[in-house]
């Protein structure tokens, strides 16, 4: 007889976050009391002791233990080629998931059967308002202004106006043109089977945004679920990369563009940031010369600029 099929499957990326990772796991069986369910953790090659915190504290929970750093995308999909649940979570592990908050995401999608995927609110820990995470899809016009934003912050402002607005507020679950921070995104098993896993090409950044849009073009809905709510740490592994996951973000980036948009698309945006970085370079040098602020904070704007510039580059 073939083993029975879980209700429900949570995939977990690690990356030297080995106390925050012990946090997340605590939490999932009061999240998901209810519900048959399984764990799959993927670590990749924490330094901090995360694979060996996961086997040893948590026995129960399936463990991958990757060699190297693949990256979110491509150690996700290992997760999901494990897992086995009729509904599938994919997680960051500076997410803390109150009790019944997946048996609750469970019932939703079983109650909107044209839902293809889902996110419940994101909250801080520090009760702060979260950043917006679900709104409409980017546009030509919204990403032509964010590659302005290495001008000034400003067009990075405008970009995401146009893409939240209306959206960084709402009060009840709704349908949503797209979910852009997939940091507990629940997907059900027939999707997958029509769009597939996450895009490996995608290191860090975009990969749930590109997720999102191919749910949408199968025919499927995607839902913001306002009654459920989940504690987000927010960047506990990439704000350690420092100018590398930066450099990471404007890649992805470039990838969503071709990929959606074509490759005459991608390449306007790839011109336009690569000359914002060239004219913002010029202009912080000339200014160094003659304001004493600028000459201080000179070299480090630069190599940001040049991370920048490299990383749209490469495809």
């Amino acid at each position: 007889m073939p083993a029975k099929v879980p209700d429900l499957s949570i995939v977990i990326v690690s990356y030297n976050t080995v106390d925050i990772t012990r946090r997340c796991l605590t939490c999932l069986s009061d999240a998901a009391a209810g519900l048959d369910w399984e764990v799959i953790v993927v670590d990749n090659d924490s330094s901090d002791g995360s694979g060996t915190m996961v086997s040893s504290e948590f026995p129960l929970f399936k463990l991958i233990q990757n060699t190297s750093n693949l990256g979110v995308a491509a150690a996700t999909n290992l997760g999901i080629r494990r897992s086995r649940g009729a509904y599938l979570v994919s997680m960051n592990s500076d997410v803390l998931a109150p009790p019944g908050a997946f048996v609750d995401l469970v019932k939703f999608m079983e109650h909107h059967p044209d839902a293809g995927g889902a996110t419940p609110r994101l909250v801080l820990q520090s009760q702060g308002k979260h950043p917006p995470f679900v709104g409409n899809l980017p546009t030509f016009k919204t990403d032509t202004l964010f590659a302005l934003c290495l001008f000034h912050s400003k067009f990075a402002h405008w970009s995401n106006q146009k893409i939240f607005s209306g959206w960084d507020n709402c009060e009840d679950s709704c349908e949503v043109p797209c979910i852009h921070w997939g940091t507990c995104f629940l997907l059900r098993r027939e999707v997958l089977g029509a769009v597939g896993m996450q895009d490996p090409r995608f290191f860090v950044y975009c990969e749930d945004l590109d997720w999102s849009i191919r749910i949408r073009k199968a025919g499927w809905k995607l839902y913001y679920v306002a009654e459920v709510s989940v504690v987000h740490l927010l960047n506990q592994s990439t704000k350690k990369g420092g100018h590398k996951m930066y450099g990471q973000m404007w890649k992805s980036r470039c990838r969503l563009i071709d990929k959606n948009r074509g490759v005459w698309a991608g390449l306007f945006f790839r011109s336009l940031v690569g000359a914002a970085c060239s004219i913002k370079g010029i202009v912080l040098v000339l200014s160094s010369c003659f304001i004493a602020k600028r000459r201080a904070e000179l070299k480090e704007r630069l190599v940001l600029l040049y991370t920048v510039f490299r990383s749209i580059l490469s495809y």
